[in-house]
């Protein structure tokens, strides 16, 4: 059996159920308390979501507290030396100037440069456009040489979804390998990466045979990875 690897873009929540995972799998002990202040009213919707995939141990460590900083800074004076503590969550410490906040020790941020927004649409360069027509169907061919190369795929669709699939080629027939899936795919790409057990001809579909009225227009980029030159040169990639 093919070994797949599929990641579609994570939502936020996701996302923090993955790292909590991560960090509960690798590094329980690291974390002594969590105190969360001024928490939203949307926290309320989100925590209970993740709360599931928290294990108990780490969950005891979490405090939470809405905007009554009384509340939140006598928790925190409880359990935190209040000469260790800025002036802002209700200890003694300031700057050498006396900023309450201790922003030479405590670095909030700042605004975020324009650079780093999100543009609300993925990435094209480095991507071949394709057109499906509606109704229809196209097929993508790579050649694997090896048994062990990767073949890795990035796509994103333009303003709606399509369906994907891989197929190794034998003769006449395509033997699945990844399952046919309709994929919503116009905000986030689509990755995801298979190791062949066999070389040959592998074929990559894009599928548009439920849209009757619509073409799709997809951005891809589809490489086959050598497993030997990867150990032998980095990352080097033979792209088809």
């Amino acid at each position: 059996m093919e070994k797949k690897k599929r990641n579609s873009l994570l939502t936020p929540v996701d996302a923090a159920i993955k790292i909590i995972q991560i960090y509960e799998a690798n590094y329980p002990e690291c974390l002594s308390r969590v105190f969360v202040i001024n928490a939203p009213k949307i926290f309320s919707i989100g925590y209970p979501i993740l709360k599931p995939f928290i294990h108990e141990r780490t969950r005891n460590k979490i405090k939470i507290f809405g905007h009554d900083s009384k509340q939140w800074k006598a928790a925190i004076l409880a359990e935190v030396d209040p000469e260790e503590l800025p002036v802002c969550y209700g200890g003694t410490m300031t700057d050498a100037d006396g900023n309450p906040n201790c922003v030479s020790m405590v670095n909030m941020g700042g605004e975020v440069p324009k650079s780093y927004y999100f543009s609300g649409k993925p990435d094209t360069s480095n991507k071949k456009s394709l057109t499906i027509a509606s109704g229809s169907k196209e097929h993508l061919e790579f050649k694997v040489d090896h048994q062990g190369d990767v073949l890795k795929w990035n796509f994103h669709c333009e303003d709606s979804d399509i369906c994907f699939a891989v197929y190794r080629k034998r003769d006449n027939e395509l033997i699945p390998i990844v399952p046919h899936e309709r994929i919503d795919c116009q905000i986030s790409a689509e990755e995801g990466e298979i190791i062949c057990d066999e070389s040959g001809v592998y074929v990559v579909e894009f599928d548009n045979n439920f849209s009757y009225l619509r073409s799709k227009k997809i951005w891809y980029s589809i490489k086959v990875e050598s497993f030997s030159s990867k150990i032998e040169n980095g990352n080097r990639y033979d792209s088809l």
